[in-house]
């Protein structure tokens, strides 16, 4: 009879999953993101010219990274909800990836960039708790209100309390760095909230590029934000259309052959039907 995977199997298993995203969808094209993102926001809002640039690079890695683990918190939740996962696999799942970022950040010297995820991660703990503490969010004025409300009403050391223990169990058979442990299950916990939230509304998107423009010590004109909002979106949808493809496939090179695959055999398809097209339109010789 098979044995089960151990832990330490199963964890040794996706940390490739997390290095290959790190690698080829974060650091391998950061210069080029950073460049569009600039761009982009340059089109339509001129002040962004005076933005550091080297700030811009930290920050957009870091909310880069979050977003990353918040795709992957919902890709495995998502799982265990269809009954295709059970909790300890997706338990462990959750850890080694938070694990995996303050592990590949400190090792690459990037300890500043794991510091400047946390910003990010507390905010959507926050924003999480505004909106399941929020009524009515049809009024756009009334945002602020609500989620200050909210924010003291329900402060984020409850939803703390209430998970970190039972990951504590599982980064207690994965690492034996007591700080490390705490740290990495307190961050995770604070993501926790924000399933349903993010899978409802616009509450966490909205929060995640407010917080992005301030840590830029940037006040972006009203297309500017609009275009923040949509980089958070875009940056969560990447990641998760990434887990999907490195799934099914098996890795990220395998997944990128398909896709690469698949576009070439659509254009032959598309020649072959427009060579056929051609030849019925072609007058009869009689």
């Amino acid at each position: 009879m098979k044995e089960k995977p151990t832990l330490e199997t199963i964890a040794k298993q996706i940390f490739q999953l997390y290095e290959d995203y790190y690698q080829h969808e974060i650091f391998n094209i950061k210069a080029e993101l950073e460049l569009m993102v600039y761009s982009e926001i340059l089109k339509v809002d001129p002040s962004v010219i005076a933005l550091d640039t080297d700030i811009l690079d930290q920050e957009l890695t870091a909310l880069n990274i979050e977003l990353f683990g918040l795709a992957w918190l919902d890709y495995n939740y998502k799982l265990f909800e269809e009954g295709k996962q059970d909790s300890n696999k997706c338990d462990v799942a959750l850890c080694t990836e938070i694990m995996f970022a303050k592990s590949y950040l400190e090792k690459t010297k990037r300890s500043d960039t794991w510091s400047a995820t946390r910003f990010y991660n507390h905010t959507i703990l926050e924003a999480a708790i505004a909106q399941n503490d929020s009524v009515n969010w049809s009024t756009f004025r009334d945002m602020p209100a609500y989620y200050e409300r909210a924010i003291r009403s329900s402060p984020p050391e409850k939803f703390i309390r209430l998970s970190a223990q039972s990951y504590l169990e599982h980064f207690d058979k994965l690492i034996k760095d007591k700080i490390n442990e705490k740290e990495c299950a307190l961050r995770l916990s604070n993501r926790l909230a924000s399933i349903q939230p993010w899978r409802d509304g616009i509450m966490i998107p909205q929060k995640l590029s407010s917080a992005f423009a301030e840590r830029l010590s940037f006040i972006p004109n009203s297309e500017a934000t609009l275009l923040f909002q949509r980089l958070v979106v875009g940056l969560y949808n990447n990641a998760r259309n990434y887990i999907n493809a490195v799934i099914d496939y098996g890795s990220w090179e395998l997944a990128r052959k398909a896709a690469i695959d698949l576009r070439q055999s659509l254009l032959e398809t598309g020649r072959e039907l427009l060579e056929k097209q051609n030849r019925s339109d072609e007058p009869e010789v009689r």
